[in-house]
């Protein structure tokens, strides 16, 4: 007698309960899903990448090890032309970026690629990404000079295309 009890109840749940709370929910989720706002945000996104077309930007995290090397050995024989972006965590640091949309190009592009430090560089509203972890952390390694090594990755990524911004 109970199995059959249970068995009308799971009948009851499936046929009648679930669909109800769908309907009911539906709205809702309605509500939040936007797509308007999605297509808005992805225009100024686009708009971003064209206004800092050319751009090149150095990114690199506050990761223990390597946070102090490229601050102390690094980031002063960079070219005052490349954008330095930090992050502390997820947070984007200041810097002379858009930090919203600098982190929306991090998310997008970047976080797929290999690990920090990034360079970065914005042409024609596309962002060409290359991951130097490996390059760091093999140098750091093997002790070779790593800001001279790291410096030829940094020319040779950005001298392919004209620097500006």
């Amino acid at each position: 007698m109970l199995d059959c009890f249970q068995a009308v109840l799971v009948i009851l749940a499936v046929c009648i309960f679930i669909p109800a709370m769908l309907v009911i929910a539906l709205p809702f989720a309605l509500l939040l899903h936007n797509p308007e706002e999605k297509n808005q945000f992805e225009e100024k996104y686009k708009a971003y990448l064209d206004s800092i077309n050319g751009a090149c930007i150095f990114c690199y995290t506050n990761n223990k090890i390597s946070a102090p090397i490229i601050e102390n050995m690094i980031l002063s024989l960079l070219p005052s032309c490349i954008h330095v972006v930090k992050l502390e965590g997820k947070s984007v640091q200041p810097s002379s970026l858009d930090k919203n949309q600098v982190s929306s190009m991090l998310y997008r592009h970047a976080y797929k690629k290999g690990g920090f430090p990034y360079l970065l560089r914005v042409e024609n509203g596309d962002v060409q990404v290359k991951s130097l972890k490996r390059i760091f952390f093999d140098l750091l390694n093997q002790q070779k000079d790593l800001p001279t090594y790291i410096l030829q990755e940094v020319d040779s990524f950005f001298s392919t295309k004209e620097v500006t911004v």
